[in-house]
């Protein structure tokens, strides 16, 4: 299954989005607002797509500087010959029209990114109940909407995961998740358990629970 990012100009929940086949494209969703918040660092998608009508190249090398990632593609209702021209030599992988239809934006991606080198090697997902979980690219997805999560959330989930249905030691994850169980990085932690927890909510069936002197479990019911 393939990564792929949809960068929008507006809150992501409005965004109308083209209807990939789920079972072939992860499909995460963020806004140009959030895309600025964000750290520069290589995150794992295997294709861009950035729905915007700022087609300024200044723009477009924050973007890129913030993503550090070249497989994007533009698309816009921008008609500047100049400016495409530019962005194109920067190393944006294709400029597409805003108004083409759904049907005809499906087949322009799926050609692209047939022509482009994997990102990522395809490991096999982690399922936690409802949830799939790939740890190589960051990502927990439930029902076809996947959540980027940072480094620190996935290295937690995983070792929880790996201890499913058994204790974790608090200080043991401190130590291979942070480097060292200190006061101040174990409070840290404990924020990290409240996001994951927030993240799994949508299925009643998991939980992280509290060990008390121990350290945390996720618990994971079996179904009827």
């Amino acid at each position: 299954m393939k990564h792929i990012l949809f960068i929008i100009e507006k809150d992501s929940k409005d965004a109308l989005l083209p209807a990939l086949n789920p079972h072939e494209w992860n499909i995460s969703s963020v806004s140009e607002r959030d895309i600025l918040s964000l750290l520069p660092i290589e995150y794992p998608f295997d294709l861009v797509i950035w729905m915007t009508s700022h087609l300024n190249i200044d723009f477009v090398s924050t973007i890129q500087s913030k993503l550090l990632i070249s497989n994007i593609i533009i698309s816009t209702s921008s008609k500047e010959v100049d400016s495409r021209i530019e962005i194109l030599k920067s190393g944006i992988v294709d400029i597409i029209d805003a108004d083409i239809s759904e049907e005809e934006l499906i087949l322009r991606i799926e050609s692209i990114a047939k022509r482009l080198p994997q990102q990522f090697s395809q490991k096999e997902l982690i399922h936690i109940g409802n949830y799939a979980f790939d740890y190589e690219r960051r990502t927990l997805s439930i029902n076809h909407e996947a959540r980027l999560l940072t480094t620190k959330e996935s290295e937690l989930l995983k070792l929880l995961e790996k201890s499913r249905n058994q204790p974790v030691l608090k200080q043991d994850a401190l130590r291979e998740v942070w480097g060292d169980d200190s006061y101040h990085n174990g409070r840290s932690m404990d924020v990290y358990i409240g996001k994951l927890r927030k993240y799994l909510r949508s299925d009643e069936n998991i939980q992280i629970l509290n060990i008390h002197g121990m350290g945390y479990k996720l618990s994971i019911l079996a179904r009827n």
